[in-house]
């Protein structure tokens, strides 16, 4: 049983039906509520100033998500949200209004400006109050086979909370799915190449303090599943993955050879220049990932997006 009670469906240009059945299997096994939301990109959010066109379009478009929902066979027919003004704050908002606690989108076709300027899915990774998951396009959407969930063990109290709330997420789909679970920490030890110089010693020096590390990270890792494993009376069995080197680096080539279909994972979102919502290196992971991915927020965590209209 997924932990949800409320799943926003995000409908596309691009989206398909399988986008939309995917959310349908979600819904179902969670027995959600589903809504669906599109939005319809103006800076003008008067819907009595509408032109033909504009009117046009959304008539088409609800028309074809009613279609859609009849098809899928979804009793009783979704709230259908028909909104203007820019994506990813209509988006917000909705979640804000509705307490939604899943937003499902598919991902956009990445471009070169989105990292300068921000796409719609950077801005939900990084604002979205409530879990956010980007499914990618052209992918089976029927179910998950493996899983992987990535935690870290910073320096913020907060990274401990939200490796409480990846797991736990993760073991609940894994369960939900009868999927493969795996856990991941990519780590590294940039100083121990200086060990044998300070220690006065040679390379075994260096070498016990990657297996001592490797060891605690371990330890780390059981001591936040083993709860979780006794919880689901040990039918979810985790894979423990400890690659070595920097997340961005180390995490692809694993999530591509383990064949996984979802990634589980946290955002950090930090404050930079003029109050800028900076993302951490999960936004670099996700660009380089052919899977789905789930993106958790830490307990506390408020958006920056209000309910009221700019």
């Amino acid at each position: 049983m997924y932990p949800f009670n409320h799943i926003l469906y995000v409908c596309s240009e691009q989206a398909d039906e399988h986008a939309l059945a995917h959310a349908v299997h979600l819904a179902t096994n969670s027995q959600a509520k589903l809504s669906i939301i599109y939005v319809l990109e103006k800076d003008n959010h008067d819907f009595e100033k509408l032109d033909e066109i504009e009117h046009s379009i959304l008539v088409f478009q609800k028309d074809k998500i009613t279609r859609q929902c009849q098809q899928l066979a979804i009793d009783p027919l979704p709230q259908v949200h028909l909104v203007m003004g820019k994506l990813y704050l209509e988006v917000i908002r909705t979640a804000l209004r509705e307490k939604v606690d899943l937003v499902i989108k598919e991902a956009e076709n990445p471009h070169w400006s989105d990292s300068l300027f921000g796409s719609n899915d950077v801005h939900l990774l990084r604002k979205c109050p409530c879990p956010l998951l980007l499914t990618k396009p052209n992918r089976p959407l029927s179910g998950y086979k493996n899983i992987l969930a990535t935690i870290d063990f910073g320096l913020f109290e907060q990274q401990s909370h939200l490796n409480d709330k990846i797991c736990q997420m993760a073991f609940q789909i894994a369960l939900g799915e009868f999927a493969q679970l795996h856990i991941a920490n990519a780590w590294d030890i940039p100083y121990a190449g200086f060990a044998s110089i300070w220690g006065g010693e040679n390379k075994d020096t260096e070498a016990r303090m990657w297996q001592g590390e490797q060891q605690r990270r371990y330890r780390q890792i059981e001591q936040v599943i083993h709860p979780l494993v006794l919880q689901t009376e040990g039918f979810t069995q985790p894979q423990i993955h400890l690659p070595q080197g920097k997340p961005v680096d180390v995490l692809p080539p694993l999530i591509a050879s383990h064949e996984i279909d979802l990634v589980v994972m946290g955002t950090l979102s930090r404050t930079g220049i003029s109050g800028m919502l900076i993302g951490n290196t999960s936004e670099e992971i996700i660009s380089q990932l052919d899977c789905s991915v789930l993106a958790l927020k830490p307990d506390h965590f408020e958006t920056p997006v209000t309910l009221a209209s700019s």
